[in-house]
């Protein structure tokens, strides 16, 4: 008397979804240790999570991508000088022979570009794939895997930069490429540069 269905009053059957304070399925709780599916739109700044599922990770902005890029552009600054200082420094006993001198320079500015290039790429893949540079950890962000939050891997942060590291090497072209991949992010809806596209990478704050 006084129950429904077996139930006393204010009761629920929580073995059966649906029912009134039970969970329904793929709601949070509806299972131990299973996420909330994402649903909704997410906001801003924000992305519907790793494969959809669980809390969105809050994406790094622009301003803060463009300035661990400059920190770590001065980062590599003093190796890069010591670089260049080494291959250029045949150039001034050539002199007397003009001739020389020209093909010499044009050789050694070509070899520049390549081991500064060379540098700049080893530096980014070895560190992104781990996730953070020292700009990026300076700035709070780092890089993970679009669909799982992990760290990318060596391997994946040497594809995210070798378009860039190309792209160095062929002037016009690559520098309209490098423009646009610095750009990107702008209009992006998970503030992906181009490079982020190629290596399935996203840009996360850390605090």
């Amino acid at each position: 008397p006084g129950q429904y269905g077996g139930l006393a009053p204010g009761q629920y059957d929580a073995g059966v979804p649906g029912q009134y304070g039970a969970p329904a399925p793929g709601q949070y709780g509806a299972a131990p240790g299973h996420y909330t599916p994402w649903s909704g739109a997410a906001a801003p700044g924000q992305f519907a999570g790793y494969d959809g599922y669980g809390t969105a990770p809050v994406l790094a902005g622009w301003w803060q991508r463009v300035g661990a890029s400059l920190l770590d552009t001065l980062v590599l600054v003093i190796p890069m000088l010591i670089i260049l200082l080494i291959v250029y420094s045949g150039d001034m006993g050539q002199l007397s022979d003009g001739n020389s001198f020209q093909a010499g320079f044009t050789g050694r500015r070509l070899a520049g570009g390549l081991l500064t290039g060379l540098l700049q790429l080893a530096y980014s893949g070895i560190l992104n794939g781990r996730g953070q540079t020292v700009g990026k950890m300076a700035l709070g962000i780092k890089v993970v895997n679009a669909d799982t939050g992990a760290p990318i891997g060596m391997g994946k942060g040497f594809l995210r930069h070798t378009a860039q590291f190309v792209a160095g090497l062929v002037p016009c072209p690559g520098a309209l490429f490098l423009l646009l991949d610095v750009l990107w992010p702008l209009w992006d809806d998970r503030n992906q540069a181009l490079h982020d596209k190629i290596a399935g990478s996203i840009v996360v704050k850390t605090r």
